[in-house]
């Protein structure tokens, strides 16, 4: 739990991915991989990667200072770990929440994204 509002032009995400049969090791390589990256990329604010119980779906939290932070991110992805990613898992679902620019909607919309607006907090103008 945050204990201040998230602020408005914070870029985060859920992403839900199924495990491939046989590859968990494969999974947890590139995610390790995919961590060294973002502790290097400066608008990562923060990650984390949950498994369930059976290790079969992951459930992975990514939160940035702005739409810069993703737009480099997922560029990055593409380069080097897309296919080692998409080798281990398989995305089922991705949630954007907050208010991605004109860019990075261009980027996730590839992936099927689904995007949710923040009720602003009382001290904030508008909704």
């Amino acid at each position: 739990m945050y204990k201040k509002p998230i602020q408005p032009d914070d870029a985060f995400w859920r992403l839900e991915v199924d495990i491939n049969p046989g590859k968990l090791s494969d999974f947890i390589a590139v995610a390790h991989d995919l961590f060294r990256t973002m502790d290097a990329e400066g608008g990562t604010l923060g990650y984390g990667y949950y498994l369930n119980d059976d290790k079969t779906v992951c459930h992975i939290h990514e939160h940035y200072r702005d739409s810069e932070g993703p737009i480099a991110h997922a560029t990055n992805f593409g380069n080097v770990f897309a296919e080692r990613f998409m080798a281990a898992c398989t995305p089922t679902k991705l949630i954007l929440y907050g208010a991605p620019n004109t860019a990075e909607k261009a980027i996730m919309e590839q992936y099927g994204a689904i995007y949710f607006t923040k009720i602003r907090h009382y001290s904030e103008d508008g909704m």
